[in-house]
């Protein structure tokens, strides 16, 4: 193949990732081309205290966008499968960029149960407040977790609020086109380490806050991040 044919298939993989108007991630290829995203999320990596060596484990990514911390995760030598009910986050294009083996399944987590299998880690981030029920999640992620869970979600930081465990209903539901959705609750920290202890986990600890910043404009998110343990 010339050096040309390959640009030109090269450019257009790189295309239809784009076209598909799901670039949520910023993704570095190991070619060494930047896909830029909403999120850039490897600024905010070392808040999730993610091990370092996985080898040997088996990874669950339930909602991974377009698969940053799938992605993440697989280069430090575990297998991943990720689950999304949007597909459309996910391209075949997109893992050849990636030289990836990523294993993604159309499925809703409120879908997720014990039969569809138990994984060493589960990572969850930035899903929960996006669906109406955020306490059956982590009840479900508990369900497929048979070492630890990593969770992370969008909180209410006002010290105002954060005498007694408290969830906020924000009332910005809206889907955009059926694709993408809006945010339903924030809880407080003490309301989502109490929600995943409910779930069943037997530890649960806070691993870090932080602002989660976006790419393309100032406003900025509180952000926590829990390691929930069998």
């Amino acid at each position: 193949m010339s050096e040309n044919s390959e640009e030109k298939q090269l450019y257009e993989i790189v295309k239809s990732v784009y076209d598909s108007g799901f670039n949520y991630h910023t993704l570095r290829t190991p070619g060494g081309l930047v896909l830029k995203g909403k999120q850039d999320m490897q600024q905010f990596l070392d808040h999730y205290k993610i091990p370092d060596d996985l080898h040997g484990k088996t990874v669950l990514d339930v909602g991974p966008a377009n698969g940053y911390f799938s992605f993440e995760m697989e280069k430090r030598g575990v297998d991943v499968t990720a689950i999304d009910s949007l597909g459309v986050f996910w391209t075949d294009e997109l893992k050849k960029l990636m030289n990836s083996k990523v294993n993604f399944k159309i499925q809703d987590i409120a879908t997720l149960d014990e039969s569809f299998g138990q994984f060493d880690i589960v990572f969850c981030s930035n899903m929960l407040e996006h669906h109406p029920d955020i306490y059956g999640n982590i009840a479900r992620i508990r369900k497929v977790t048979k070492g630890m869970a990593i969770i992370c979600t969008e909180i209410v930081k006002n010290p105002a609020f954060q005498e007694f465990p408290l969830v906020f209903f924000t009332d910005n539901t809206k889907h955009t086109q059926g694709k993408t959705a809006g945010t339903y609750f924030k809880p407080n920290i003490k309301c989502f380490t109490q929600m995943a202890q409910a779930a069943g986990f037997s530890k649960v600890d806070v691993v870090s806050t932080f602002d989660l910043v976006p790419t393309f404009k100032p406003a900025k998110s509180p952000e926590a991040v829990l390691h929930c343990y069998i």
